[in-house]
């Protein structure tokens, strides 16, 4: 039961710690045409490229309305009482034991590391990864189609221009970022970065 609240809450976690925005005059992934790599049945590996603008690198996620319906979904499920006691206990960043650590499974144990502040840091999710992640939100809901997907960032100053390359399926991890790491590679020899 403590994995799968895991699981659940930490979208929510998203939600709790990022302030909300008016989307005016902003872009959305869903209404730009991506460059599509390749596709593989339901993988598909592609980037959008757009201009760099100060509003993509501010903290926000008034544009994850996946992830808001995510929330609503579990509230039903859960009702307030239990979804807010699960949340609380979840944000209590208290250090964790080696042994309880030792019991999980990696990706398990990684995020305890990162949510009780043993390695990383947790920052408030920005305009443009909110995009990301609401993009593949909208490909598949969260609560009965969990998914994952690779997401990398690049820039380019004297273009000053984003590009946000992206590989994903429809299973709950993500695809081999094969076609997508060549590009990626060959864009930073091109004075892209990440």
């Amino acid at each position: 039961m403590k994995i799968a609240y895991f699981i659940l809450l930490m979208p929510i976690l998203l939600i709790r710690v990022c302030p909300q925005e008016p989307l005016e005059g902003k872009i959305s992934l869903m209404e730009l045409d991506p460059v599509v790599l390749e596709t593989k049945g339901q993988e598909i590996y592609q980037y959008w490229q757009l201009d760099n603008q100060d509003y993509l690198w501010q903290s926000s996620i008034d544009n994850v309305s996946a992830l808001e319906a995510y929330r609503d979904t579990l509230l039903t499920v859960l009702g307030e009482k239990a979804l807010q006691s699960a949340v609380l206990a979840k944000s209590d960043l208290k250090t964790t034991n080696q042994a309880h650590l030792d019991t999980l499974m990696d990706d398990f144990k990684n995020a305890e590391l990162v949510l009780h502040g043993i390695i990383g840091e947790i920052q408030p999710i920005r305009y443009l990864e909110a995009e990301i992640l609401n993009y593949q939100l909208n490909r598949y809901p969260l609560f009965s189609h969990p998914t994952e997907f690779h997401g990398f960032i690049a820039t380019h100053d004297a273009l000053n221009l984003v590009r946000i390359y992206f590989a994903s399926s429809d299973q709950r991890w993500p695809p081999k970022p094969g076609i997508v790491i060549p590009e990626l590679r060959k864009a930073l020899n091109e004075g892209w970065k990440l």
